[in-house]
């Protein structure tokens, strides 16, 4: 993708649209209902922390990289081998080491 470019992460509900927008080297991810921007509580690498709506602000905490695993499909990569994953236990997105499993792969599709 070029500068710019966007595309979108389908999810189930049309109303959570996230907007990708390439900033530099990284993602910065938009959601399309609130205008805020995907970021990591405190900017933590843990496992286990929170992914957060917050205003854009361009700190590292709302910085990702884009890795294809298949057509369409994408591990979203924060801090080098941490993955956008979405937690089994309740549906909520937090960070872990990227593995590669069904939950921290994302469909995307060109808008």
């Amino acid at each position: 993708m070029t500068s710019g470019a966007k595309c979108t992460v389908i999810s189930p509900a049309e109303e959570n649209r996230v907007i990708l927008t390439l900033k530099g080297q990284s993602y910065v991810l938009r959601f399309q209902r609130s205008q805020l921007v995907l970021d990591i509580t405190e900017a933590k690498t843990d496992t286990g922390t929170n992914a957060q709506q917050w205003e854009y602000n361009g700190d590292v905490s709302q910085q990702f990289q884009l890795t294809k695993t298949a057509d369409g499909i994408y591990a979203i990569l924060y801090h080098g081998n941490m993955a956008l994953t979405v937690d089994e236990s309740d549906g909520k997105v937090i960070i872990t080491e990227y593995s590669a499993s069904d939950q921290q792969l994302w469909l995307m599709e060109k808008q």
